[in-house]
């Protein structure tokens, strides 16, 4: 998992292009948090605003990995900022946090320009 979310990281910084082109990439937390991104999404992807809901859960790749549709209608109420609390104690987990690649492009990743406006 940590090797594949490196190259969508390499692929969403600009660092590779094996995503034919046009292409989209879309940051989740800026997703969540702030409605003129999704409103700037919509224009690139040559969809009506009206078409994106923070609250439809997806359809593809079976629904959410966490809660499948259980949420779908309501997504916005997932706790998906908080769900790191279940994986805290376990070992596998803290790894990750010594892994200075994942650290260096999660970096860049947030500089792209999430600023949570809580």
């Amino acid at each position: 998992m940590v090797s594949l979310w490196l190259e969508y990281a390499q692929e969403f910084l600009g660092k590779t292009c094996q995503l034919p082109e046009p292409k989209v990439c879309i940051n989740y937390n800026r997703w969540c948090w702030e409605e003129n991104y999704r409103r700037e999404l919509a224009k690139q992807l040559q969809i009506p605003y009206q078409q994106i809901s923070t609250d439809k859960v997806s359809g593809n790749g079976g629904g959410s990995s966490f809660d499948g549709f259980t949420f779908d209608g309501k997504a916005s109420q997932m706790k998906t900022q908080v769900r790191w609390q279940n994986y805290q104690d376990q070992l596998s987990y803290q790894a990750l946090f010594k892994n200075t690649q994942l650290w260096d492009y999660s970096y860049q990743r947030v500089m792209t320009g999430y600023h949570p406006q809580r």
